[in-house]
């Protein structure tokens, strides 16, 4: 039986986890910009950068608040590419 701490904290867990869902497609929408020629990827570097940090933050909260959630991480195995050629950064979850 969980106490209501515990079930308060996966709750947030489950916040922060959605919240993260969104900034990881946040990024693809900058990514879609990209491909579609409506922006180049140097004026959306930025934006990316910030969000690689942002998922990074979420991340680390979830597992925080909910460790038994890290199995269901949804950042992608590959984690988010921000940069090209050897200025490439990667998130991982793992």
């Amino acid at each position: 039986m969980f106490t209501s701490s515990r079930r308060q904290g996966r709750q947030r867990a489950k916040f922060f986890d959605d919240a993260r869902g969104s900034a990881i497609e946040c990024a693809a929408c900058l990514d879609a910009s990209v491909a579609k020629g409506f922006a180049l990827l140097e004026r959306i570097q930025p934006g990316k950068e910030m969000l690689v940090r942002v998922v990074a933050m979420l991340t680390k909260l979830v597992e925080r608040f909910d460790p038994y959630q890290c199995s269901e991480l949804r950042i992608p195995r590959g984690g988010i590419e921000v940069g090209r050629g050897s200025e490439m950064r990667r998130f991982c979850s793992g």
